[in-house]
């Protein structure tokens, strides 16, 4: 199968859970793309892409979850993706020091409720 018959799940540092879709023209292999674009220590899932019944419209997405022990199949590696790394919300300031939990929340909760950080007021 190629890489993109499969998706790579993983919960982000916010507790959602993401999904990588692998490219095809990446000399990499699926796990290799795993261990690379997971974040380092978030354990991961390597599933067919037919087993999802996910619809990229639900307005739910950022509410998808699963038990944490089906994230079962490794550990994203130590490749630069930051185990703190925001998926929704950056956790960082640009300057590399870390936001105060209650603006990534407060950022989080216009993200998922409200304005996101690029929308008009």
């Amino acid at each position: 199968m190629a890489n993109s018959d499969y998706r790579i799940l993983y919960k982000s540092v916010e507790g959602v859970l993401a999904i990588i879709t692998p490219a095809n023209n990446c000399d990499l292999n699926v796990e290799q793309i795993a261990q690379k674009d997971v974040p380092t220590g978030h354990p991961y899932k390597i599933v067919a892409a037919s087993e999802l019944d996910l619809d990229d419209n639900d307005e739910f997405r950022n509410a998808w979850t699963c038990d944490d022990e089906y994230l079962s199949d490794g550990v994203g590696a130590e490749h630069g993706n930051d185990a703190d790394s925001g998926y929704l919300v950056p956790r960082k300031y640009e300057d590399g020091t870390l936001k105060p939990d209650d603006v990534v929340e407060a950022e989080l909760q216009d993200v998922l409720y409200g304005v996101g950080p690029h929308d008009p007021a």
